[in-house]
């Protein structure tokens, strides 16, 4: 399915000198179509270079009438890396994966500081 407009919302304004938008945008097509060139060309003067998109991919229902095929649920971030009339790219920025992906290593306590101890022998 092409890109759908209405389906784009405002998230939140960075506000300054130098704002930025974040936008949410929901579909139902799969990731490599959204990353795909042109896709976000119907979005006319919304989008400008460094805003970023949040976007939720949904598989559709089952009872759907569209027959093409979608893939799983995926929640990633996109940057707007240029904007130019009617052509606006994108790259990934995060691929925060989807709710049945094993979850994420969490970092390593920080090791200890200094010299390490001298070991004493037990034979005297």
């Amino acid at each position: 399915m092409p890109f759908a407009a209405h389906h784009l919302r405002v998230a939140f304004e960075g506000q300054g000198d130098y704002g930025f938008f974040a936008w949410t945008y929901s579909t139902h097509d799969p990731l490599e179509t959204v990353l795909s060139e042109g896709y976000f060309r119907t979005t006319g003067d919304y989008l400008q270079r460094g805003d970023l998109i949040f976007v939720g991919i949904s598989p559709r229902p089952a009872n759907s009438p569209w027959t093409l095929p979608t893939g799983a649920m995926r929640r990633l971030l996109l940057m707007v890396t240029g904007h130019r009339g009617t052509e606006v790219k994108v790259r990934l920025v995060q691929d925060f994966g989807g709710p049945d992906d094993p979850p994420a290593p969490l970092r390593e306590p920080p090791k200890r500081r200094g010299r390490p101890r001298k070991r004493t022998s037990e034979a005297a």
